[in-house]
Parts: C-alpha cells; structure tokens; sequence
C-alpha cells in the first residue's frame, strides 16, 4: 500500500505541472496512471503509453 501512495503522489505531481502548462484532460493517459498507480504496468510502459499518446500520427 505503500508504494501505491507514493505512485499517486507522483502521478498528482507531475499531473498539477502539466495543468499549469494547459494540459487538457485525456481518459487515455489517465486510464494509463491509474493503472501505474495500482501496479499494474511499470514506470517505462506508463512512458511508452504517453508517448503513444502524444505522439502525432
């Protein structure tokens, strides 16, 4: 339960930057933190997703 706090903690942080820098609310990419909040991808597949994400086709 631990590391899942500290996951949340991370993923509040780096969400409130993106908000100052107009961020706009995406389901993928939040879909992808809740996931990474709860174990259940690694740092590195929670980055390739974003990247997905972001990435223009």
């Amino acid at each position: 339960m631990e590391e899942c706090e500290r996951r949340r903690r991370a993923v509040e942080e780096a969400r409130a930057s993106n908000f100052r820098q107009g961020y706009v609310h995406d389901a993928l990419l939040e879909d992808a933190n809740a996931r990474f909040i709860e174990g259940l991808i690694s740092l590195e597949e929670l980055r390739a997703e974003m990247r997905t994400a972001i990435t223009p086709v």
